[in-house]
């Protein structure tokens, strides 16, 4: 197996990843475009509300006394213990962080590439107010296992372009990589139980790197 997949395969899987989807309340959807007068394709399509946590620094107030001791009663300022006299009056100098949780909604699509013949993720993320995540932002999606690698390749893996069905922007996990990807997934099975299961096991490894988990159920139908 070379690690990539045909149409054919592809559509039949993905057929049958949207059957299993319906029967384990999944939500799914099984997406229906014209490439070209009477000749239809499909793709895998998800909307989903994440949950994320953001961290946020907060500065304390600081307090100072109303009045400071005068000369007459400091005396030497090198006798005179200053930072614990503050410290009576409850001065805080510190900053802390904290972390808060946010709500993103993402559009997650599954698209046969004819060009690399593996399927590609493109996705888009928006905060619940309506406002698209920026780049900076997208590392809000990242799970912790993938989250150093994707942010140290970001423009290299990650790159935002012309969906190719839709023709708006989409962000895109690069595709040129994924036949070596999956070459190497389970390298002890056979080749038939492979191309069975390529499309799940492609899912299972890219998907949840941003932010989509994908059910280990899925592996049994």
């Amino acid at each position: 197996m070379n690690g990539q997949i045909s149409y054919a395969a592809f559509q039949e899987q993905a057929t049958t990843f949207h059957s299993a989807s319906v029967r384990l309340g999944d939500s799914w959807e099984l997406k229906t475009y014209t490439i070209v007068p009477g000749q239809t394709r499909i793709y895998l399509k998800k909307c989903c509300m994440i949950s994320t946590q953001v961290e946020t620094m907060t500065e304390s107030t600081i307090n100072v006394p109303d009045q400071l001791p005068d000369d007459s009663e400091r005396g030497d300022i090198d006798d005179y213990n200053f930072c614990e006299d503050m410290s009576t009056a409850d001065v805080d100098c510190e900053i802390s962080n904290s972390s808060e949780k946010t709500l993103i909604q993402a559009e997650y699509h599954i698209v046969y590439s004819d060009s690399y013949s593996v399927p590609v993720l493109y996705f888009n993320a928006h905060h619940i107010t309506g406002q698209s995540l920026q780049h900076h932002e997208l590392e809000l999606l990242f799970s912790s296992f993938h989250a150093d690698t994707l942010k140290n390749q970001i423009w290299t893996t990650l790159t935002q372009v012309e969906h190719p069905i839709l023709q708006t922007p989409f962000f895109m996990l690069h595709p040129c990589k994924t036949a070596a990807l999956m070459s190497n997934v389970t390298p002890t099975a056979s080749v038939k139980v492979k191309e069975r299961t390529y499309l799940v096991q492609w899912m299972s490894s890219i998907c949840p790197a941003v932010g989509l988990p994908i059910q280990l159920n899925y592996i049994t139908f």
